[in-house]
Formats: structure tokens, C-alpha cells, sequence
């Protein structure tokens, strides 16, 4: 989900010129190091602002940190208080970025937001391609979590679990 997302965000980024993304979360976050290692892919630079306990660098970058570093993000630190400002902090490193000549584009924590969801909409929609293929007189076996049963509950029409057998 993280990558369909990003895709939107990151074809809006290109569209609007932007030659920076600016995107938040943990030193560990999945959601920062797919936007490193895509921002790398596509020649457009990364700025990360990363939450650790202190505010302070983690010091040997390790998991996700280490893929931010090697994808040549310019990780910046808050600590959790200040985190709870990362909208106007990555405004001010947009505006850092422009003021350098840059052209910034800001994705919010995990891309979550209108145009990432367009990233889930197509997940569905794959969801729904392969459900609805013939499988040889039985359909495919589709497991899902509450929320994106309930989010298909309109879609698709439940096949009822066996007796004894969850749901």
C-alpha cells in the first residue's frame, strides 16, 4: 500500500516541476525509505524529517535509517513533541528548499491523504480483477482485514465461511 500511495504522490510531484520531496515519520518508518529509494529512482531529492527519542541523529544508521541514508535522503530530526508539529516544520523545510532555489512538494505522514488514496483505489481494483477471473469452477481465495472488508463489503459478495470455520 505504501508504494501504491506513493506512486500518486510522487506523479503529482512531477507534474507540479517539484525536484524535492518532503515526507515525515519514525527513524524506522517504511513509508520514509520508499520515498528515498523512489525519490533516488526518479533523479528528485529526499527530505526526511525523522521522529527519535531526543530529536537527535541516531548515530550509526541502521534498517530503514541506513536505506534512508544510502538513498542520499537529507534526514532531519524532532523529537516526539515537536513531531507533533510536522506540518508546519516541513512548511518551513519547503520553504527552506524554495528559498534555495528548489521546488518542493510535500507528501503528510504515510501518504494519507486524497491523492494517496487513489493509490488504494487501484489496489481494488486488482483486488477485484483477479477476484472476478475464472479459476477453473472456483473462485480465488481472497483474505481480508476488517478494514478492507469493510471497504469491499459493497464490491464483492462474501462467500459464507464453513460451519464451525471463522469468519
Amino acid at each position: 500500500n505504501k508504494v501504491r500511495k506513493l506512486e500518486y504522490h510522487l506523479a503529482a510531484a512531477g507534474d507540479a516541476g517539484a525536484d524535492t520531496v518532503i515526507t515525515c515519520g519514525a527513524a524506522q518508518s517504511n513509508h520514509c525509505r520508499t520515498t528515498a529509494i523512489a525519490c533516488a529512482r526518479l533523479g528528485m531529492r529526499a527530505v526526511l524529517l525523522l521522529r527519535t527519542p531526543d530529536g537527535l541523529d541516531t548515530g550509526t544508521p541502521a534498517g530503514n535509517h541506513l536505506l534512508d541514508v544510502l538513498a542520499g535522503a537529507d534526514c532531519r530530526y524532532v523529537t516526539p513533541v515537536g513531531y507533533r508539529h510536522r506540518d508546519e516544520i516541513m512548511d518551513a523545510l519547503a520553504a527552506e528548499v524554495g528559498a534555495a532555489g528548489g521546488r518542493p512538494w510535500i507528501i503528510p505522514e504515510g501518504a494519507s491523504d486524497a491523492i494517496g488514496m487513489w493509490g488504494f483505489v487501484a489496489a481494488m481494483e486488482d483486488v477485484l480483477e483477479v477476484y472476478h477471473r475464472p479459476y477453473g469452477g472456483t473462485g480465488p481465495l481472497v483474505c481480508l482485514d476488517e478494514a478492507s472488508k469493510n471497504l469491499l463489503g459493497e464490491v464483492v459478495e462474501p462467500i459464507p465461511a464453513e460451519p464451525g470455520q471463522p469468519e
